[in-house]
């Protein structure tokens, strides 16, 4: 194997072969790589997201205080989450930032001071 192969590759294909695994490149969406659909609920939030490439896309349904409110999501995929902007008809916007924590995602309104986890991502 030696011959055929240059030294570098030889070792890394026996490291390959000693640990039984490889690890994957790296993403540039990080852990939201390829296409995932989910609905995230709670009390007072409730998300239908979309993910395809760096773009979010959904709608996300609000009810603070018993008033409920329907937004569409606009969003761009980040390293660890994603960052969004739920629009309302009427001109409401209301940011929306999104982590993953281990099999958590956590997510945090901006201005209301909102914030909860959720259960993991449904993968397409």
């Amino acid at each position: 194997m030696a011959r055929i192969l240059p030294a570098r590759a030889a070792s890394a294909l026996a490291l390959l072969l000693l640990t039984g695994c490889a690890v994957p490149p790296r993403s540039s969406a990080g852990p939201f790589a390829g296409r995932w659909v989910s609905t995230f609920s709670s009390e007072f939030v409730r998300l239908e997201l979309r993910q395809s490439g760096s773009r979010v896309t959904g709608r996300a349904e609000l009810a603070p205080r018993g008033a409920r409110a329907e937004y569409a999501v606009e969003g761009t995929v980040r390293e660890s989450g994603f960052a969004a902007t739920l629009r309302r008809g009427e001109g409401g916007e209301v940011a929306l930032r999104a982590a993953l924590r281990g099999d958590t995602l956590d997510v945090r309104l901006d201005g209301g001071g909102y914030s909860d986890r959720f259960v993991p991502l449904v993968r397409e």
